[in-house]
């Protein structure tokens, strides 16, 4: 078993061990992780770590830790980790039961579906004339609704045959948008006027609105419960930390 104390290097009578390197490592990301777990890597730490060491005490020497900047700045950091580790202790015991996840998910239900949307794919031109000729042009099997869309659509989505994929309500400007969710699916629609033209729209796909089952969102569940936990416990401590304490706001 490999010894995670052992001592990698002394600096001025101070350790550095695998330990402490381990530490830093497990801060990257897992692909940097990876590297550094090597030997080359470990070395690169290492030296880098000793390269931090001999720089903090070149900085004492120079008063560094004087400086009112450097002063303001530890306040900061100290603050900051100080708040990092109440929190990390107040929040430590929150969970949440599988009877509350449900309970909330009953009482949210709208929140955890699947809102109606369809896939659709459109023809941009600039007169209602030009797209009835266009709708008939398809309809008597003289182009595809895809190839008109590549020929006389003026909408960047002409090179994807006029595909604008999936959108739900709310999306699309609202002509478009009624026209659209009463669409059967595959058939060409009549000119829609916009106010960017008129459109031939063609429906190829619909979702339903669908309520997912609990066992789906269950983990998402969770956590929007744990989250209001949190809320209702931080707030109950700055209420008794205010009480406890003198604040005044200006």
């Amino acid at each position: 078993m490999e010894n995670t104390n052992k001592v990698l290097a002394v600096v001025d009578g101070k350790e550095v061990t695998k330990e402490s390197l381990d530490a830093i490592i497990e801060k990257y990301p897992p692909n940097q992780r990876m590297y550094f777990e090597t030997e080359q890597g470990m070395k690169q730490l290492l030296e880098q770590k000793i390269a931090f060491m001999l720089l903090e005490k070149k900085g004492f020497e120079m008063g560094i830790d004087k400086r009112d900047e450097y002063k303001k700045q530890m306040e900061n950091i100290v603050e900051q980790l100080m708040t990092k580790f109440v929190m990390d202790d107040i929040f430590a015991g929150i969970e949440v039961s599988d009877d509350e996840a449900l309970e909330f998910y009953n009482a949210h239900k709208e929140g955890f579906a699947d809102k109606e949307s369809v896939s659709a794919k459109h023809i941009l031109v600039s007169s209602e004339d030009e797209a009835t000729k266009i709708k008939n042009e398809i309809a008597e099997g003289g182009l595809s609704f895809e190839d008109a869309a590549k020929k006389y659509s003026s909408c960047p989505s002409n090179a994807q045959g006029g595909d604008l994929g999936k959108f739900g309500k709310g999306m699309m400007v609202k002509e478009f948008e009624d026209a659209a969710f009463e669409l059967p699916l595959n058939e060409v629609s009549d000119a829609v006027k916009t106010q960017f033209g008129y459109h031939l729209i063609k429906v190829y796909d619909r979702t339903e609105a669908k309520t997912k089952a609990f066992d789906e969102v269950k983990d998402e569940v969770i956590k929007n419960v744990k989250n209001m936990k949190y809320e209702e416990k931080y707030k109950a401590v700055m209420d008794e930390l205010k009480a406890k304490y003198s604040v005044q706001v200006f």
